[in-house]
């Protein structure tokens, strides 16, 4: 028996052209659950602004404004602390006070260099703080009306810089953010944005035309280099975004009582909400649709940032530090999606099963309802109510092509027809699901009349705390057939053919499964459709032994290409090609006999004085025989000199292998290798010198090398991934400036 068609509702945008009440989803991954219920605890405005930034040290710079204290009241100077990381949680593990020390205050301004010495104006209201990638420390501070470029090194301000508005006014920096070398300046007046770099001029910025600057508070920049900007406060607050460089695109949405942005160590969107509310955390710039709440316990509302370990933190009010964390959740306990029209084709279809992909926790339920008809009654349909998560930013694609939704004269079907769990998975010949895949199948019968369109209603009910969760909906058409193969007296009543055609399904279910699955054998000979289970099956065929090792995508295409490669077994091809597959990385194999004739003049040394030596660290040479190549031998062989014998060849692997990939590439190369020939292999990852291990032209591999990144403690080990310490500014072309910090001696 063919398996029957069905009608799918999978992806995002299809949910989207669906009638949601009280439901979410994930636009991304098409995953529908219920609302979040969130009521914020006494929440207060602020109107306050503080900036927080970390160093490539993992130290952190809280900005504090100027500010009265005590009694009889005194004025407090404007500051810029700075805080070890580690110090944190320890402080906070221990109940004990944080040890901050003071940046900047009211010390002397070296930005003369050190020849010249003269006060400094004392910082007023440092609101923005970022760190670029050359550790220069800039500070927006609202009152001085300034961007205060610090050098943390030497812990010295290297200069101040004062933007004017068109008119010819100062215009006041109230944020700051870098990446890379570029720092952004967010100013309240027109242009509205400035572009730095620590030793260049500013570059002025205009707004987008469409984008309508009211007060401008803070601003972001994404990993891709998207700009974010939350304009406005109270509940006019919004989001604006927007590439400045790129395509020009602007997104604008609102975000009531926003009090700042920021970008985690993942590429999301953060928005930190009024203290006592959940922070809102957005997978895209554009922020269309909500991932997660965070809670923010205690939160001063001046201020976030990203942590060094990609969390977001910040500043509260007992004067610690503290990190976002996954808010509890709270759902609505009820809420309905009623897909759009879904269309057979044909009249009078009898429709079959319905076949949902969801997540069902204990405590929650699902439940739905069907509603068909050839025509459909004219009225008024269902409103396109799109899910509560879901910016109406988020743009349906040719919404005009949108099958309609479900006419209010036929929406009188409850959803409470249950749905029963299959046990033995997906209803789809030899569909393999991921072992860490939590989403079951679930199975019922579609009671409906019978008609060519089709309306279903699902119910989603949890208690509060777990929601269920569908990802997607499979509708079967037609109704199978056992009702033909009866004698028709069994089926002349309405109420009787609908009983008797759902009470064959289930038995229907299970014969046309494995009957399809027989039709279906075939794609149990096929590497790239066959479970896992049988793939050392499929290779035995061949004599092919799969190392349990490998990923589950390399033994697919080792079997897949197990006749091509076996075929050219013991030639330089067919060794490469089953090396790659192996470890997943291109490599190259040099035959020492293509050395043999090198030679000729050598460079600082005669021929009867060292008429063979190769390694350039006993001196530098041009020219002469070589004789080594330094590799990694097989256990029990051993690899003599190119010019002395033949039939010897190295496995040349531009990077860094792992414990099993080398123990991968070792059995490889025992197996399949010539018997007759001798091989090792050398790798890009144990360091190569000119002449040992790298050769011009035969072992050198050309592209990018490995980049630097942060080194966190617990994570790094000194002298493998990390380097301490960093070039000074004089030894890098055009970062240093005479008089300053460079000087020519």
């Amino acid at each position: 028996m063919p398996a029957r068609p069905f009608l799918l509702v999978q992806t995002g945008d299809q949910w989207l052209r669906s009638s949601h009440d009280a439901t979410a989803l994930d636009v991304t991954t098409g995953i529908v659950q219920l609302a979040d219920s969130a009521v914020a605890a006494n929440p207060r405005d602020v109107d306050a602004a503080a900036g927080l930034a970390f160093d490539a040290e993992c130290r952190l710079y809280h900005g504090v404004p100027e500010r009265t204290t005590g009694n009889p009241p005194s004025l407090e100077p404007a500051r810029v602390d700075r805080v070890l990381w580690a110090t944190l949680a320890a402080a906070a593990r221990e109940g004990r006070a944080i040890a901050v020390q003071p940046l900047i205050d009211q010390q002397g301004d070296l930005s003369a260099g050190d020849f010249v010495t003269t006060p400094a104006a004392s910082l007023r209201d440092p609101r923005g703080l970022a760190v670029d990638a050359d550790d220069r420390l800039f500070i927006a501070d609202a009152g001085l009306r300034q961007i205060v470029i610090v050098d943390l090194r030497r812990r010295r301000i290297l200069r101040r810089v004062q933007l004017s508005a068109p008119g010819g006014d100062p215009a006041t920096p109230v944020d700051v953010a870098s990446r890379g070398l570029d720092t952004w300046a967010l100013l309240d007046a027109a242009p509205g944005l400035a572009l730095f770099q620590s030793r260049r001029a500013a570059r002025r910025v205009e707004w987008p035309a469409v984008a309508a600057i009211t007060r401008p508070r803070r601003i972001a920049i994404s990993p891709a280099g998207v700009l974010v900007v939350l304009d406005g406060t109270g509940a006019a607050a919004r989001v604006i975004s927007f590439a400045p460089f790129t395509d020009g695109r602007v997104t604008i949405t609102d975000a009531p009582f926003a009090t700042d942005l920021e970008f985690d160590g993942h590429g999301a969107l953060v928005i930190a909400q009024r203290p006592g509310e959940e922070c809102l955390r957005y997978a895209q710039a554009e922020r269309t649709e909500a991932m997660s709440a965070l809670k923010a316990a205690d939160y001063d509302g001046a201020g976030i940032v990203c942590a060094p370990d990609g969390e977001i933190g910040y500043w509260a009010t007992d004067g610690s530090f503290r990190q976002m964390v996954a808010a509890r959740p709270h759902f609505v306990r009820l809420g309905h999606v009623t897909t759009y029209q879904l269309d057979s084709g044909e009249y009078q279809t009898v429709w079959g099963r319905l076949f949902l992909d969801a997540c069902v926790p204990a405590g929650t339920d699902v439940r739905f309802s069907a509603v068909a008809s050839d025509e459909p009654p004219e009225g008024p349909t269902k409103a396109a109510t799109r899910p509560t998560n879901v910016r109406p930013s988020k743009v349906v694609l040719r919404p005009d092509l949108s099958p309609p939704l479900l006419p209010l004269a036929l929406d009188v079907v409850p959803p409470t027809q249950p749905l029963f769990r299959r046990p033995n998975g997906r209803e789809l010949p030899w569909a393999q699901q991921p072992a860490d895949d939590r989403f079951e199948t679930y199975e019922a019968p579609i009671v409906a009349e019978r008609g060519r369109y089709l309306w279903i209603t699902i119910q989603l009910s949890g208690n509060g705390r777990r929601t269920p969760r569908i990802r997607s909906l499979r509708a079967e058409y037609p109704a199978h057939d056992y009702l033909r193969r009866l004698p028709a007296t069994f089926s002349r009543d309405d109420e009787a053919e609908s009983f008797l055609r759902r009470f064959l399904a289930p038995m229907e279910g299970v014969l046309g499964e494995l009957e399809r699955r027989a039709l279906l054998r075939m794609a149990l000979v096929d590497a790239r459709s066959a479970p896992s289970e049988v793939l050392p099956w499929l290779a035995g065929f061949v004599g092919l032994i799969l190392d349990e090792r490998l990923p589950a995508d390399r033994r697919r295409r080792l079997v897949a290409e197990a006749v091509p490669l076996l075929r050219f077994r013991g030639t330089v091809g067919g060794l490469r090609r089953f090396v790659e597959l192996s470890i997943g990385i291109p490599v190259h194999i040099l035959e020492h006999f293509t050395l043999r004739g090198f030679g000729g003049p050598v460079l600082g040394y005669s021929a009867a004085d060292a008429p063979t030596r190769s390694v350039l660290g006993s001196g530098f040479r041009i020219g002469g025989a070589i004789d080594a190549l330094v590799e990694q031998p097989l256990a029990g062989t051993q690899v003599a000199a190119v010019t002395k014998r033949a039939h010897r060849f190295t496995v040349i692997v531009p990077g860094a292998l792992s414990e099993d990939q080398r123990g991968i590439l070792d059995h490889v190369l025992r197996m399949h290798r010539p018997a007759h020939t001798i091989g090792g292999y050398c790798t890009a990852g144990a360091g190569m010198r000119t002449g040992i291990g790298l050769h011009i032209g035969l072992t050198s591999v050309i592209g990018k090398t490995a980049t630097f990144s942060p080194a966190l403690l617990g994570r790094w080990a000194l002298g493998r991934g990390a380097t301490i310490g960093r070039a000074e500014t004089g030894t890098i072309p055009g970062a240093g400036q005479l008089g300053r910090d460079t000087r020519v001696s």
